[in-house]
């Protein structure tokens, strides 16, 4: 699995901390990312939000409360959209990895109770 994501910076005042974030993204989470950054500033915030939705992008929306309080505004994959702190941003995708990784099927070799012989896929 990916996560994509589309960072919309809001003026291009605010494009340095969107490569930021695309980094902390990169470095924090191992799970494969598709990171675009959305400059098309002569579209309307709106339509820029909406061109994303369509192709379910979670998407990161970047005002002037990143510069006041390090906070974004969130969507992820339909879900209401909601103001969260840049680091508690980063922990919650990086443990969408770990519940991937959790999910994975366990296989234990229990060769020596089991007559037949085999696996047990838990």
């Amino acid at each position: 699995m990916s996560l994509e994501f589309a960072i919309i910076p809001i003026t291009d005042e605010f494009s340095a901390f969107a490569d930021d974030i695309s980094n902390l993204i990169k470095y924090n989470v191992k799970q494969n990312t598709a990171i675009d950054i959305d400059t098309n500033y002569t579209s309307s915030l709106k339509s820029r939000i909406n061109k994303w939705k369509k192709i379910f992008y979670n998407i990161v929306v970047i005002d002037q409360d990143y510069n006041q309080a390090h906070c974004v505004e969130v969507t992820l994959c339909g879900t209401k959209t909601q103001t969260m702190e840049i680091n508690d941003f980063i922990s919650l995708i990086a443990s969408f990895e770990d519940e991937d990784n959790s999910n994975k099927a366990t296989v234990y070799d229990n060769t020596t109770d089991n007559q037949d012989g085999g696996c047990i896929i838990v």
